[in-house]
């Protein structure tokens, strides 16, 4: 479908559309040779997405807990709960253990680093994890995903 385009030949229409190159995401290509390993990875990936994090003393130890319909909704869930911790609460989860990983079932254990953000370089905000294309592949070698990140 083109772009909306004025008619006639009086001045532009004061209302329409039209469709514009946008480049708002990154691709996030993980790889690892288990399905828990994946999840870990993918938590690394998604921090060093967002930049080069320094962070005080994990002191705290945390859990996580989520269930999705299927293994790429919790990945989301996993990814973009931490990407939630670290906006909120400036939490940066390290030293991840995923202690319990089934098709429809994360539990995961960590401890929580405040983030140093006077000390950290920020090269981007990640706004969200998508769905867009999200699948987990297994492979003679592993397993592989490509994680879409809004930002």
């Amino acid at each position: 479908m083109p772009p909306s385009e004025p008619s006639g030949s009086g001045p532009p229409s004061p209302a329409g559309f039209e469709w514009r190159d946008h480049t708002a995401d990154i691709a996030l290509h993980v790889w690892a040779p288990s399905l828990a390993e994946l999840f870990r990875v993918a938590a690394e990936g998604l921090y060093a997405t967002i930049g080069q994090l320094k962070c005080g003393p994990a002191t705290r130890a945390t859990t996580v807990e989520l269930s999705a319909g299927d293994v790429p909704d919790l990945l989301q869930s996993w990814l973009a709960e931490l990407l939630f911790r670290f906006e909120t609460g400036d939490e940066v989860l390290v030293d991840v253990a995923i202690d319990e990983l089934t098709e429809t079932k994360l539990h995961a254990t960590a401890k929580s680093a405040p983030l140093d953000r006077d000390a950290s370089t920020l090269d981007r905000e990640v706004k969200a994890v998508t769905y867009h294309g999200l699948d987990v592949t297994r492979t003679p070698d592993g397993v592989v995903t490509t994680v879409i990140l809004d930002i």
